[in-house]
């Protein structure tokens, strides 16, 4: 058994996408023909794991970042407040489609403004 961090199937970097982790997890799911236990976010027991380490209250914390299926879901299953910053994947217009907890609490057009 192992496991395994990531799902994203591509990232983007000044303006190229490129293959993410998920990839590599769909590669190793075919070929030991079972699925794998991914160990990132949004899975629930890396947030508990964070959570026994660190005495986190979800309640005083926010999660930032800028993927709705990722960051934000992450955040909204563990019971933080959510921020998506607009710098990266997911953008406004994302929203429209999204189910309930894939919407953020908040939004900011970078992380710059908690500087």
């Amino acid at each position: 058994d192992v496991s395994l961090g990531g799902f994203n199937l591509y990232t983007i970097i000044k303006s190229f996408k490129l293959i993410g982790t998920g990839c590599y997890v769909k590669a190793v799911e075919f070929a030991a023909e079972r699925k794998p236990m991914v160990m990132g976010k949004p899975n629930n027991a890396t947030f508990r794991c964070i959570q026994e380490s660190t005495k986190l209250d979800p309640s005083r914390t926010v999660m930032i970042g800028d993927r709705l299926n990722t960051d934000i879901l992450f955040g909204k299953r563990n019971g933080m407040k959510t921020v998506l910053t607009l710098t990266g994947i997911s953008q406004l217009s994302d929203l429209e489609q999204a189910s309930s907890d894939h919407i953020p609490d908040y939004y900011c057009n970078s992380i710059g403004v908690f500087c």
